[in-house]
């Protein structure tokens, strides 16, 4: 779906389960509502399964990471996770070079990072 930002935590955004039965679309609408966000693109969606999105403040967001372990997360992870190189087959090389105990801080904050977008998806749903 195409990005939208909200500029406030008030904000609400509505969207819609293309694959849904009830989403009677043709392959042009679905695309074109993947690609603006914008519902009446679809045209008719009964009663398609929807879900309803709202921005996170600064403070939900930091609390949301706090749920996902912000204050236990490995730093020494996040510090090799800036370093990595962007090159795929250098990022290997680099990752095969680390020690066991570098290869799990990288392994530990991959986990939080995932935790933390789960998180922040549960607490964007209304």
């Amino acid at each position: 779906m195409a990005l939208s930002f909200l500029t406030s935590s008030e904000q609400t955004q509505e969207v819609v389960v293309t694959c849904d039965p009830e989403v009677t679309a043709s392959a042009e609408q679905r695309s074109a509502y993947l690609e603006s966000g914008d519902l009446s693109a679809l045209g008719e969606v009964g009663e398609a399964t929807r879900f309803t999105l709202k921005a996170l403040s600064p403070s939900e967001r930091e609390d949301a990471e706090a749920r996902a372990g912000a204050l236990i997360r490995s730093e020494l992870g996040r510090l090799l996770w800036t370093e990595a190189p962007i090159e795929e087959r250098e990022r290997a090389e680099w990752h095969h070079a680390l020690s066991d105990d570098e290869r799990k801080a990288m392994s530990d904050y991959q986990a939080y990072l995932n935790r933390v977008y789960q998180e922040m998806i549960n607490s964007s749903l209304i």
